[in-house]
């Protein structure tokens, strides 16, 4: 599950980050860019929480 990076890729780290907003929907649609959504994260957002964890990757 998540990323696999490849042997002896070194050092990595994964990020689980959970908003929690302050409206029922994000105004977004299907065709909206990535950018138009941390827009409305950072407009809408109430609190966050990010989960990180480091690994790395032997040979």
């Amino acid at each position: 599950m998540g990323t696999a990076p490849p042997p002896g890729g070194g050092k990595h780290t994964c990020r689980i980050v959970v908003h929690a907003v302050d409206v029922a929907r994000l105004s977004l649609d299907r065709s909206g860019r990535p950018a138009l959504l941390g827009f409305n994260l950072a407009t809408d957002t109430l609190a966050r929480a990010v989960i990180s964890a480091g690994f790395t990757v032997a040979d």
